[in-house]
Parts: C-alpha cells; sequence; structure tokens
C-alpha cells in the first residue's frame, strides 16, 4: 500500500514532486468532500442548487468526467467516450451517468487513484514534452503534460469549491479542503510514522 510518504511540504519542490503532491492532495479532498455529501438527504443531493451541471451530483459527476477525458487524452492520446456530454449533454444526460451517489463517489475516487498512478510512471523531462489532443469539440491543441495536469487538479478544486458552496447554502456543513490543511495532515503522517 503507497502512503504519501516523502512529498516535500516546502516551496522549493520540483515540479514533478508538486504534481505528485497534488494527485495526492486531488483523492483527499475528493474523499473530505464526498464525506461531507454523504451526510445530505438525496433530495438536496440531487436538487437544482443553481450549479452549472445543476445539482451536488451533476457537479460531482462532471468531475469525475473531467478527469477521465483528461486521463485519456495523457496516457492515450484518444477518447475517453464520454466526450458527447460537453457537446450536446444536458444536465439530466450528465446525473444519469452515474445515476447514484455510491456509483459517483467510486468512479471519483478510482479517477483521482488513476492519476496518481500515471503521476508517478512520469519523469521531469516528460513534463515538458508536448502532447497533441482534441478538445470535446474536436479541435487540436498541443499543451505540455505539466500544464494539462495542473489544469486538471485546479479543475477539480475549482468544482469541489462549488460542491461546497452548495453544502453552505443547503445549511450543511462544508470540509475545509485547502491544499495547506492537505500538506499539514500529510506532514503529522510523516511524523507519526
Amino acid at each position: 500500500r503507497r502512503v504519501h510518504g516523502g512529498i516535500r511540504t516546502t516551496i522549493n519542490m520540483s515540479m514533478l514532486a508538486h504534481l505528485k503532491s497534488m494527485a495526492w492532495y486531488n483523492l483527499w479532498a475528493h474523499q473530505l468532500l464526498l464525506r461531507h455529501v454523504k451526510a445530505l438527504p438525496e433530495e438536496i443531493y440531487k436538487s437544482d442548487s443553481g450549479l452549472f451541471f445543476r445539482s451536488i451530483h451533476g457537479t460531482l459527476v462532471h468531475i469525475t468526467a473531467g478527469e477521465r477525458v483528461w486521463h485519456a487524452r495523457l496516457t492515450t492520446g484518444g477518447e475517453s467516450g464520454l466526450e458527447y456530454l460537453w457537446i450536446d449533454g444536458t444536465p439530466s444526460d450528465w446525473e444519469s451517468l452515474y445515476p447514484s451517489l455510491d456509483q459517483v463517489s467510486a468512479k471519483l475516487i478510482e479517477s483521482a487513484q488513476m492519476f496518481i498512478d500515471y503521476v508517478d510512471t512520469l519523469d521531469d523531462s516528460q513534463l515538458d514534452q508536448p502532447f497533441e489532443y482534441f478538445d470535446t469539440k474536436g479541435t487540436a491543441y498541443s499543451n505540455q503534460r505539466s500544464a494539462s495536469l495542473a489544469h486538471l487538479f485546479n479543475h477539480g478544486t475549482h468544482h469541489r469549491g462549488q460542491v461546497s458552496a452548495a453544502l453552505t447554502q443547503h445549511k450543511f456543513p462544508s470540509p475545509a479542503m485547502d491544499y495547506s490543511y492537505y500538506l499539514r495532515e500529510v506532514k503529522r503522517n510523516n511524523q507519526q510514522s
């Protein structure tokens, strides 16, 4: 079993070390948010919360689908099979992809783990290499791997913040998911082991 071990908490970490830390943070933040979301009644979880993807459920599905699309782009250069959601998808299309909280939770954790595994395969030289892909509208792009990974992790943070705001709006507690809290937890865990 791998642990967060060895991730430095200083400012001068390499880009690769930072992206490894962000991959673990992504998993940690997903797990923390899901623990809070699981306290919601179903009718609030799936209700229109004024979010771009309508509900908390739709937003979690979007985070998951986005991670799977980027994973396919980065690892195979191909499609994930989920691109249609960005082209013609309605809120009900998003929400029906993984219809239950248990299903989307499992897929979200699985996606986060896929990025931990993927980043572990990279070395510093691969981060600067461009890779080519098509966006969901079919437009070709070329990005550095490091920039795309940073985008992916930032995307998750953005949408977790929306879910956190919806929890507060519905008068449920929202978790403190700042990266600095994650780093403190890693430091505490490393000191205890």
